[in-house]
């Protein structure tokens, strides 16, 4: 719900929920923390799908680097990790929508955690240790293995995607953010420990 409509429940001013959601967001966070996996001990010793998807905002003056030519719109560039039954174990920071996958990947600091071929991704990830389709030769095709081989590792990472579908029910990572920007980073960490809490059960 908008907090307009919010206030209209509770008979108060939208600027008094908008106070209410600044104050209570780092609180409910902290109390849910611990639901949180940390990616150290949550990656080691299984098979991860990792995925980049983009978590829509208002194009905000001033800062072009939330743009993703790939979506064509502005955005914050999170990872994801599921495991092969489509388990959330893993979701990074937000990192400015105009990064690519690989170099958010870099960031989280997951490699270590996934090790080398521990982990699948798209093509977005060649290079990175990950198991990924192999991309056609220029000026060359695929040979029919390789073929058969990418519908294996497409089939197996298509988890990562559905997951993805999964988290993005949550409203505030399908629509623009239309708070102001400074305020993401605490929205997405306090929804992210809620999302958690909400798969406790």
């Amino acid at each position: 719900m908008t907090q307009e409509v919010i206030a209209w429940i509770y008979g108060v001013s939208q600027p008094q929920i908008s106070i209410m959601i600044k104050f209570l967001e780092p609180h409910i966070e902290a109390v849910l923390a611990e639901f949180v996996p940390d990616p150290a001990d949550a990656l080691p010793d299984r098979v991860s799908c990792i995925d980049g998807t983009l978590l829509p905002c208002w194009s905000y003056q001033g800062h072009p680097e939330l743009y993703s030519g790939k979506h064509h719109t502005t955005g914050h560039l999170v990872q994801l990790a599921s495991d092969l039954a489509g388990g959330v174990w893993a979701i990074s920071d937000p990192y400015p929508g105009s990064w690519h996958d690989i170099h958010a990947y870099a960031e989280t600091g997951w490699a270590e955690h996934v090790g080398d071929d521990g982990g699948i991704g798209d093509k977005g990830y060649v290079g990175t240790g990950l198991v990924t389709p192999k991309k056609k030769p220029r000026g060359g095709e695929l040979s029919n293995q390789d073929k058969d081989c990418n519908k294996e590792i497409n089939a197996l990472h298509s988890v990562a995607e559905r997951a993805i579908s999964h988290i993005k029910s949550w409203r505030i990572f399908h629509t623009d953010y239309r708070r102001p920007l400074h305020t993401f980073a605490q929205a997405f960490r306090t929804t992210r420990a809620l999302y958690f809490f909400s798969t406790t059960f």
